[in-house]
């Protein structure tokens, strides 16, 4: 099966997609990348700390991906798979400039308007709120920080963060549980 042999190549399972991918069909890449690009922009500006590196990174992934298609294995979930290469590939640009890996929760938007004085009064609040978050995230290791933003930033469960992070499933927990306990000591 072809992606352009159907409607709407969004309707297609991670395992028809990847195939169609490793087949060589250029739609499927395109569709992937599509699907995948915040997530990864996200996930990777917070290891990198900087846009731009992100967006080469991604490039970089996507690049070796089609290059080296005829070489993959098989791929039920290319949301995990990716953000396993990823974290990989960030790990290795990382060791080769020697530098380190941060990570920083960047700030939401109100999700509705309010009026010009309670928006006054809700950034106060929210900003010094942020800081005291910012500052306790900055406490965690980065491997708290990763595992935390992976859990309850991106709603990822305990197996597949072990998967993406190379850690087994009760070494995850226990970094998710200790990095909780630092923020609610340090937040209450």
């Amino acid at each position: 099966m072809h992606l352009r042999d159907i409607d709407n190549p969004n309707t297609l399972d991670d395992r028809q997609l990847w195939d169609n991918f490793k087949s060589g069909n250029s739609e499927a890449l395109s569709t992937i990348f599509l699907q995948h690009f915040d997530l990864l922009l996200s996930y990777t500006t917070r290891l990198t700390n900087d846009t731009d590196e992100t967006k080469d990174l991604i490039q970089e992934l996507f690049l070796k991906l089609w290059k080296n298609r005829n070489n993959l294995g098989d791929c039920n979930s290319i949301k995990y798979y990716l953000l396993r290469s990823m974290r990989s590939l960030v790990i290795d640009q990382k060791k080769k400039s020697a530098k380190i890996i941060t990570t920083q929760i960047n700030e939401t938007n109100i999700p509705f308007e309010l009026s010009f004085e309670s928006i006054i009064i809700q950034n106060q609040t929210e900003s010094e709120r942020l800081e005291k978050v910012d500052k306790a995230l900055e406490s965690l290791s980065k491997r708290q920080q990763e595992a935390i933003f992976l859990r309850y930033y991106e709603q990822i469960e305990y197996p597949e963060i072990s998967e993406i992070m190379t850690l087994n499933i009760q070494s995850v927990r226990n970094l998710i549980h200790s990095g909780i306990q630092v923020l609610r000591d340090q937040l209450s």
